[in-house]
């Protein structure tokens, strides 16, 4: 199962993430975000914690040519888009809007397009009629990731773990930017 947090933006949150297992910490770069980290604090992290890939957040307003310059210097392979940015050396996630799709086949096409995409919702109830589909990894191509949310606690049948999607968590799980440690430790024993 593959699983990414963030964005992050303190230190004990990437380094509580590190120690969970999760493969992928995603940190905020985006112009103008009142979750952009200093380049600094990426280069600071990395050298605290092992084993997690670091993938950097970008938002619409960023050029691809910022984007590359500012990974390179970083040493950052992965990138997580909001807008509609191409940065071919860079491994990219893609966020795309659950709400905005308008069929399964549009998200097969967005999933060939994209290293990996992730399912992000404004409203939480705009989507709850889709969430049990989404719950089955089987309805999904290998690549797409939906956002976690508290909510989808009771939705998901703790019996066939083997039958989840993969999933990304941040922005639900957290208070004030920080971690709430003790739902993310429930998120983490019900999916794995």
């Amino acid at each position: 199962m593959i699983l990414k947090a963030g964005p992050l933006s303190d230190l004990q949150d990437a380094r509580y993430c590190a120690a969970e297992g999760i493969p992928y910490l995603s940190f905020s770069l985006e112009r103008g975000s009142f979750r952009k980290v200093a380049p600094g604090f990426i280069t600071d992290v990395a050298t605290w914690i092992s084993g997690p890939v670091i993938v950097a957040d970008y938002g619409v307003e960023d050029s691809a040519e910022l984007i590359l310059e500012e990974c390179t210097q970083l040493k950052i392979n992965d990138i997580c888009l909001s807008g509609t940015q191409v940065v071919p050396e860079l491994t990219t996630w893609k966020k795309v809007q659950l709400s905005e799709l308008k069929s399964r086949e549009e998200l097969i096409q967005l999933a060939k397009m994209w290293h990996r995409i992730e399912l992000v919702y404004q409203d939480f109830s705009d989507t709850e009629a889709f969430l049990p589909w989404l719950l089955n990894k089987n309805n999904l191509p290998d690549n797409v990731c939906i956002e976690a949310h508290p909510l989808l606690f009771p939705m998901i049948n703790s019996e066939d773990k083997n039958q989840l999607p993969d999933f990304t968590f941040g922005n639900h799980f957290m208070e004030s930017g920080i971690l709430n440690y003790e739902l993310c430790d429930i998120w983490l024993n019900i999916i794995t």
